[in-house]
């Protein structure tokens, strides 16, 4: 029999059992996939009389038979009937599958959003961690003063900084380095006002204040924030000192006593108050000049971690009467904290007689300069800095900013409408606050502005609240759809999973600046090439190693919540 002949044949059979098998509806007929694969040679199994029971056949999902028959077109009336149920993992199942790379890692490159999400909010975190990683290697801070953990010795390894320091202070467009401490001001807004934003949506939703779960409001916190910090705590802290080598490699690690005495003010979100003012001596090599200051307490740049919990830890005497109180009286109570907030900066700033950006730096040729900075450091009392910078009392104001914001998104439900006259003044007065505060210090010769003591307290009382205003706009104007070009920016798609990744990224950076810089083997050189590719590496490997940690640490919280306590992400 020719091969024309056999396929004549195979038609045949082929028709016959299609009609003698399949039911067709007058309204659909079906197109079977399976009928070409077999005329076309394409399917070379045997057909199971199992699945052909009663005159039907059953359509099978792919790989789920054996007899080749795969997803047939959606079958007759463009629906799959599976053999039997799909499965579904048990709890002790679930729980395995938290700690799944393959199935954590889709969730963190998502990027789909539930509806009522503030898009705007990806942008803003992703950009102010970029502005946070560029001021930890840049940021002019020095061993003889207050200092964050990251700069903490970066000058001791420059071999021109007497020369390029002085020529980029002068630069206009370098304020944005200087004063970058407020991107820190930009995360509590962040916070605030997610926190009042969901909270109040979750309460309308139960039925009130009292039907909400207040347990679990703290549980979710501690819990989202705390392992991922102490599994990283527990595993850089008595390894970082065998993780390189070389002369200026830190032979007794980073932290004091290797956080004997102070971890557990880490755990509790007290290490930004706990004996924080104590300052002792660290010495990575041996010799004097690699000799530097480091605060007492545990994984220094932890001091906002601690600021953030404990705004938390009080949000709900803020959220019970937002919830039940008219916006005005509201109003004037948040306008009086926010004063008590600047009082408290005020007088720290006047009985000390500081300079409102006073940054000083002492290089190896003992010679000292000082540049302009929004963050005050006094050369005298070391301390001042730590008891105006780190400081909950102090660093409230654009919390609260942010928790106000929240609010009125709440009542507005994100629809108001604005004439383009009241959304361009907004925008002026936003754009030009947030300006004034970021470069309003800059002198020509970069030495700082010659302010009286009046002057310097009140900049330092308002300055932070008035970036916080600024922000605020921003985030109001892209929820309401008045954004424009920079909510479109903001709420780009792309960045959401980098923005999923920036909690991981603020805890694990620091360590990847300081392996960089302590593991030298010569001096660095500075120039603006340089710094812009020291700046990008940083960026990128920084994220990198977030999202490593995120996966090993944070995902694996997550997905235990989810499965022993039923919650669902809500944003």
């Amino acid at each position: 029999m020719s091969i024309n002949e056999k396929k004549r044949v195979a038609k045949h059979t082929v028709r016959s059992f299609r009609h003698s098998h399949i039911s067709t509806n007058n309204k659909q007929k079906s197109d079977i996939k399976a009928v070409n694969g077999v005329d076309n040679a394409a399917y070379n199994h045997s057909i199971s009389k199992e699945d052909l029971s009663n005159g039907d056949m059953k359509v099978h999902k792919n790989g789920e038979l054996s007899n080749g028959f795969t997803d047939l077109e959606k079958a007759t009336n463009g629906e799959i009937s599976p053999d039997k149920a799909p499965y579904k993992p048990g709890i002790p199942e679930k729980l395995l599958l938290s700690f799944s790379v393959y199935t954590n890692a889709p969730k963190i490159l998502n990027t789909n959003q539930p509806k009522g999400t503030l898009t705007s909010v990806n942008g803003i975190r992703f950009l102010s961690m970029t502005w946070v990683i560029l001021d930890m290697y840049m940021s002019l801070e020095n061993q003889k003063q207050f200092s964050y953990v990251l700069t903490l010795n970066t000058f001791i390894f420059v071999d021109n900084l007497a020369t390029f320091i002085p020529q980029i202070a002068k630069r206009f467009t370098f304020q944005a380095i200087m004063n970058a401490t407020l991107s820190v001001d930009t995360f509590f807004v962040l916070s605030g006002l997610l926190v009042s934003y969901l909270s109040l949506r979750e309460m309308k939703k139960r039925g009130g204040a009292l039907k909400f779960n207040w347990l679990l409001f703290y549980f979710h916190r501690y819990w989202r924030l705390t392992p991922p910090y102490m599994l990283l705590l527990m595993l850089y802290v008595p390894t970082f000192k065998y993780w390189a080598y070389g002369p200026f490699w830190p032979q007794t690690g980073l932290d004091v006593n290797e956080c004997k005495d102070t971890w557990w003010t880490n755990l509790l979100y007290i290490n930004n108050v706990y004996k924080a003012d104590k300052q002792v001596r660290i010495k990575c090599v041996k010799n004097n000049f690699s000799e530097f200051s480091s605060w007492s307490y545990c994984m220094e740049w932890g001091w906002y971690l601690a600021n953030d919990m404990q705004f938390y830890v009080i949000s709900p005497f803020m959220l019970v009467p937002l919830y039940y109180e008219h916006s005005v009286r509201l109003f004037v109570k948040y306008y009086v904290v926010i004063l008590l907030y600047a009082d408290i900066s005020e007088i720290i700033t006047y009985t000390n007689r500081l300079n409102p950006s006073v940054f000083c730096i002492y290089v190896a040729t003992d010679i000292e300069m000082h540049f302009n900075n929004n963050l005050l450091i006094s050369s005298q009392d070391q301390t001042v800095g730590m008891k105006l910078y780190i400081k909950p009392w102090n660093r409230v104001g654009p919390y609260v900013v942010g928790f106000f914001t929240g609010y009125i998104l709440y009542k507005t439900e994100c629809k108001v409408k604005m004439s383009k006259v009241v959304n361009l003044v907004g925008w002026s007065v936003a754009t030009a606050m947030a300006v004034s505060v970021l470069y309003g210090l800059y002198t020509s010769d970069g030495s700082p502005p010659d302010f009286s003591n009046s002057v310097s307290a009140l900049y330092n009382a308002t300055s932070r609240t008035a970036w916080g205003l600024s922000v605020a706009w921003v985030i109001f104007a892209c929820a309401t759809g008045y954004g424009g070009p920079v909510n479109a920016l903001l709420s780009w798609r792309g960045i959401i999973p980098l923005s999923r990744l920036t909690y991981c990224a603020y805890l694990v950076h620091p360590l990847v600046i300081y392996v960089y810089i302590f593991s030298r083997r010569t001096m660095m050189h500075w120039y603006d090439l340089e710094m812009i590719y020291l700046f990008l590496g940083h960026l990128c490997v920084s994220y990198a190693a977030a999202f490593l940690l995120s996966l090993a640490f944070e995902c694996p919280m997550i997905g235990l919540e989810k499965v022993l306590l039923g919650r669902k992400k809500n944003s």
